[in-house]
Order: C-alpha cells, then structure tokens, then sequence
C-alpha cells in the first residue's frame, strides 16, 4: 500500500493510543502584529491537513490487514484493532520567521472537535506546554482529555473553553 505518516508523535500503551499532530505556521515578515485574511485561510487549511490525516489513519487502522506502523527508524509498532482507547490530538503553533512567537493570541472556535467517530482535541503550543507541566504522567493526561470530553458533551463547559480553565 501507499506509505504516508501517521503521526508526528503516536504513543501506543497497553489499549490506549495517543496520536499526536504538530502543525506551525510560520508568518511572512510584517506580520507579527495581526493575522490577516490570506494567513488565517492559510492556517485553516494547516488545522484541515491535519484532521484529514486523522481521518486517513483511522481509514487505513479499518482496512483488512492493517496490523502495525512503522517508526522512524522502520521498526513495527503493533496496533491491535481492539484498541480500547484513540486520543487525537492537534497542537498549533503560528511563529515568525525568527522563531520568536507573533505578539497576538490566536483563538481557534473549538478547542475539541466532536464531529468524527472520535474526539479530537485542538491546543496551541502555549496551551499544551501549560498542560504538559501540570498533567506530567501520561494517565494524568488521558484523564484531563477524558473529563474535558466529558463535560463539554453535557454542555457543562463551552467547547470554547480555554483548557487550562478545565
């Protein structure tokens, strides 16, 4: 079959797998004040890449078959069908040509997406590395995304809800 990458990161652990998606942004110089119509269609279409590589992992994890990935480095990681557990996560970073991060926040209309057969949780890099120090062991994370998914599916908290908030 046709080889494409399934993750930037993916973390297979006993029945839960972590997929995680990096997508950055680098602004044209000038530009580190605002983010103007062309760059926020830009961005768009880098946050849509990414769901779409989403929706191509879990199609092609489906296919008969389908038994393993191949790291980096070519070495099998086993992927069980049963898998009791995928967690699907965008991270997003709009940066200067410098590296250096603009002087706006950008804000997406969802921070969890709900739409697909699985949840898909949306965080900019600022947000995630907020996260990463506070919810440092992945069973701590796996449970922050599973009562986040919970609560924004009652309604009891905005899908706009800033994740650090939760």
């Amino acid at each position: 079959g046709v080889e494409k990458e399934a993750a930037d990161i993916l973390v297979v652990l006993g029945q839960t797998s972590l997929v995680i998606q990096v997508k950055t942004r680098i602004l044209p110089l000038g530009k580190e004040n605002e983010l103007g119509d062309v760059e926020t269609a830009r961005f768009t279409r880098m946050i849509g890449k990414a769901l779409d590589q989403f929706r191509a992992l879990l199609e092609a994890i489906n296919a008969p078959g389908f038994g393993s990935f191949l790291n980096v480095r070519g070495l099998p990681i086993n992927f069980e069908k049963t898998q009791k557990r995928m967690v699907l996560i965008v991270i997003y970073a709009v940066v200067l040509p410098d590296g250096t991060r603009p002087d706006f926040k950008l804000q997406l209309t969802k921070s969890c997406h709900t739409d697909y057969a699985l949840s898909i949780h949306l965080f900019s890099l600022e947000k995630f590395e907020i996260l990463a120090c506070f919810l440092n062991t992945f069973p701590d994370f796996l449970n922050f995304l599973q009562l986040r998914e919970d609560l924004q599916a009652v309604g009891l908290i905005d899908q706009m809800a800033d994740p650090v908030d939760v």
